[in-house]
């Protein structure tokens, strides 16, 4: 490498790291400018320089939502209105046509682009709905941002939320169906013929719910459930503990990869559980079929159910088996003439069954 080359390498290196530098410095003292090219000029943007509106809405019956990057509401009211908050360089369209509420963020231009490392302040939507209001459908996506939608009643809900927390409270829908990505979930006094829940990482909170079929799916974060109402109930996680209380179901089946497990107070017809690493604790009636496989961990079953009620069949390859404080090695059963049967195999891991709910 020529000599002069060499020197202005060095330069343009140089350069770039002290911008760097600089622009590292204005961002922890709050900075919040940056360039954006919106296809005819280069713009310098102050992003805290925020505007607000209150726009009067026109009676709708659906919703339709494509969030960018915003914080969006959806509250009982006894108008229709939405609220705006938002950078004064940002675009929102929120308007109603054909009964269809429709809440839009409008990209400047097709080929602008920004630079900068900013400290932006996001968007804030409010959307004021009336209490008595029953809407045929309810559809949202919220790229980056929280979401929360209290008090609304549709035939259908679907919600997506890419990066952001979602918190759902007092909604009857006949079918809910959600999709977060990055974030955790809330949802608290929901009535549905159907919910179907998937959280790609983050922790789940379910209470007071009612509805004909609930399926969950967690892959990474902590699933906390109680006051669940259900016929047909269906968890899966793949990292991370499940927790229940308070569970009345005539069918339930949960399946975890790695993490405990713990269901404390479960009326149930029918349960089936699977565990690949971690412990199961489990407090309830114990009616019906009871199906529990687990591969590593120990399994603790605790019930108020009759010995003379209950058929069971336990067994565990590597682990010790004890029953109401007598202790068995590889399998113990009992046969009754009841309905009620349980069945517990365990690779490696203690079993205890006890008859008791003290």
């Amino acid at each position: 490498m020529k000599t002069r080359t060499k020197v202005l390498y060095l330069i343009a290196s140089s350069l770039i790291v002290f911008g760097m530098i600089l622009a590292a410095i204005g961002y922890f003292n709050g900075a919040h400018y940056s360039l954006t090219f919106t296809g005819r000029s280069l713009e310098v943007n102050n992003n805290r320089e925020m505007k607000t509106k209150t726009i009067p809405l026109d009676a709708f019956n659906k919703v339709d939502g494509q969030i960018n990057n915003a914080n969006i509401a959806f509250v009982p009211s006894d108008s229709y209105k939405v609220e705006i908050k938002y950078p004064s360089k940002q675009k929102w369209s929120c308007k109603v046509e054909n009964g269809t509420l429709y809440i839009q963020y409008k990209r400047p231009s097709k080929y602008s682009f920004g630079i900068g490392l900013t400290a932006n302040d996001s968007a804030y939507i409010k959307v004021y709905v009336p209490n008595k209001q029953s809407l045929l459908s309810f559809k949202l996506a919220n790229r980056y941002g929280d979401t929360r939608i209290e008090g609304i009643s549709s035939d259908s809900m679907n919600i997506n939320s890419h990066d952001g927390d979602l918190s759902l409270a007092d909604l009857k829908a006949q079918t809910l169906e959600i999709n977060n990505l990055y974030g955790d979930t809330r949802m608290k006094g929901i009535s549905s013929d159907s919910i179907k829940l998937n959280s790609h990482d983050g922790d789940l909170s379910l209470a007071s719910i009612k509805a004909e079929e609930l399926v969950f799916k967690n892959e990474y974060g902590d699933s906390g459930l109680k006051h669940i109402h259900s016929n047909h109930l269906t968890g899966t996680t793949n990292d991370g503990d499940m927790n229940l209380s308070n569970i009345n179901v005539s069918k339930a089946s949960f399946s975890t990869k790695y993490g405990d497990t713990a269901i404390q107070k479960i009326t149930s017809n029918g349960l089936k559980m699977k565990s690949n690493d971690g412990d199961i604790t489990v407090k309830g009636s114990l009616k019906g079929e009871t199906e529990i496989i687990s591969s590593y961990g120990d399994v603790s079953l605790q019930t108020a159910a009759n010995p003379k009620e209950l058929s069971y069949m336990l067994s565990s390859k590597d682990g010790d088996i004890v029953v109401n404080n007598k202790a068995y090695e590889g399998n113990v059963s009992s046969t009754t003439d009841s309905q009620n049967r349980l069945q517990v195999k365990s690779h490696d891991g203690d079993i205890a069954l006890k008859f008791s709910m003290e």
